[in-house]
C-alpha cells in the first residue's frame, strides 16, 4: 500500500473551476460572442469542449480573466521636452 499525500495536483485540493458560456465570456469581456468563438479557434483563448460531435464550448472564468490582463494597454510614457533658447 502506498502512501497518497495531497498535493497541488490531487483533484480534491485544488479550487473548482468555473466553466463560462462563451455569450457569458463575451459579457464578460465587452465584445461579441462572434469573437469570443474567433479567439476561441486561435487559440488566444483556451476551452473546453463537453460533448461529442460539435458539442459545447465553455470557457474557465480564469482563463478569460488572464486574457484580459494579458491584453491590457498600458498608456504610453510622456517624454519631457525641453527646448533649446539662445537666451541663457
Amino acid at each position: 500500500m502506498t502512501d497518497r499525500t495531497a498535493d497541488a495536483t490531487d483533484p480534491a485540493e485544488r479550487e473548482p473551476r468555473v466553466l463560462v458560456t462563451p455569450k457569458r465570456a463575451a459579457e464578460m469581456m465587452g465584445v461579441s460572442r462572434s469573437l469570443v468563438y474567433a479567439l476561441v479557434a486561435s487559440g488566444a483563448l483556451p476551452a473546453v469542449r463537453i460533448g461529442s460531435g460539435r458539442g459545447t464550448i465553455r470557457i474557465d472564468e480564469g482563463e478569460v480573466e488572464k486574457y484580459l490582463a494579458g491584453a491590457k494597454i498600458e498608456p504610453p510614457v510622456i517624454c519631457e521636452l525641453k527646448f533649446l533658447t539662445t537666451d541663457q
